[in-house]
């Protein structure tokens, strides 16, 4: 009896990489069929971001809707002396 998977059975592997407008912003490595990426550099603006998945020899790749992110200016630091 073969020990592969059946496509489209388990969890998928591999790489997720993270898309601002089209534009890649990073990578993240899919662990337990989650990946994730976190950044400070965007500017203050709304960011329509997607992630692109790349699919393994079980799953397909595929790219998400974009979900908006309204990136705003921080507060600015004020100094009493």
């Amino acid at each position: 009896m073969c020990g592969g998977s059946a496509p489209g059975t388990g969890t998928p592997t591999g790489m997720v990489t993270f898309k601002d407008s089209g534009a890649t912003i990073g990578t993240g490595t899919l662990i337990n069929g989650q990946a994730t990426y976190s950044t400070s550099a965007l500017s203050a603006a709304n960011h329509p971001i997607t992630a692109v998945y790349g699919g393994d020899n079980n799953f397909t790749g595929s790219t998400s809707s974009a979900v908006n992110q309204d990136v705003r200016n921080p507060a600015p630091a004020i100094t009493l002396i």
